[in-house]
């Protein structure tokens, strides 16, 4: 999902007001509920409003590929497994 999509669905769904970052925004944990296709792309999205030490896991089986290709984009946060 992209941004703009995930941004569309949210209000509709009662998600959230203002998208993606607002959602992340001063959270400690975030956890990810796409394909894992989508995860890299919603990890890059939502960095600029991930704070310092935040957490970010998924509810699939972790593959590590997204996890390397996320890292950089959110260098700030820890990643589990």
């Amino acid at each position: 999902m992209t941004q703009e999509e995930y941004s569309a669905v949210c209000p509709y769904l009662g998600l959230a007001d203002d998208g993606l970052t607002d959602t992340v925004r001063d959270a400690d944990l975030v956890i990810l509920c796409a394909p894992l296709g989508a995860n890299a792309d919603l990890a890059a999205a939502m960095a600029p409003a991930l704070k310092k030490g935040a957490t970010i896991s998924d509810v699939g089986s972790v593959n590590p590929a997204w996890i390397a290709s996320s890292r950089a984009a959110t260098a700030r946060v820890s990643w589990r497994r």
